[in-house]
């Protein structure tokens, strides 16, 4: 009986192992984050190394480990800073958005959920596959710049398609 027991337990763990929810993986933060309420260094910001082109969002986003408070305690997060938005950007039908501005998540997932650095010849960038799997009405959690206030407004990113496939889409 004993043996059988024992025999059990590699199999139920592998069990429950299949059925766990798969690990969001984020980038390593390294350093101190940035405080978003401190004024954004746009000069540095508007520098085309580092910066991801979201063809789904119509925007250029930069990748950050920063922070705000909140009753009282800090809170750090990944962050997508807005450094460019092309003309009909869905981005732009948030009320009053400005460059700056960090989305933080897109239906409730973190905008750098599977972010991975891209290497290319000059440096590299944070791709943000998280920004390419939505479509239709989607809420975007967003800060504006210079502020700690987190916004929740919905915005229409089109039909499905128009990014890379990668882990499907998200409905809305």
């Amino acid at each position: 009986m004993k043996s059988r027991m024992l025999l059990l337990i590699p199999l139920l763990t592998l069990c429950l192992l299949q059925n766990a929810p798969a690990e969001e993986h984020e980038p390593e933060p390294k350093g101190e984050p940035a405080n978003l309420e401190a004024a954004p260094k746009m000069a540095r910001m508007m520098d085309s190394s580092g910066v991801y082109y979201s063809s789904k969002l119509r925007a250029q986003l930069y990748l950050e480990w920063m922070y705000i408070r909140q009753n009282g305690q800090r809170v750090t997060f990944w962050g997508a800073r807005i450094v460019g938005m092309d003309e009909g950007s869905p981005l732009q039908d948030l009320p009053h958005v400005q460059l700056g501005d960090v989305i933080t998540r897109l239906d409730g997932m973190r905008i750098s959920r599977s972010a991975h650095w891209h290497r290319v010849d000059d440096g590299g960038y944070y791709a943000l596959p998280e920004a390419e799997r939505h479509y239709g009405d989607t809420v975007v959690r967003w800060i504006r710049s210079g502020t700690y206030t987190v916004l929740n407004d919905r915005v229409n990113l089109g039909p499905l398609g128009g990014g890379p496939d990668d882990g499907g889409p998200v409905r809305p």
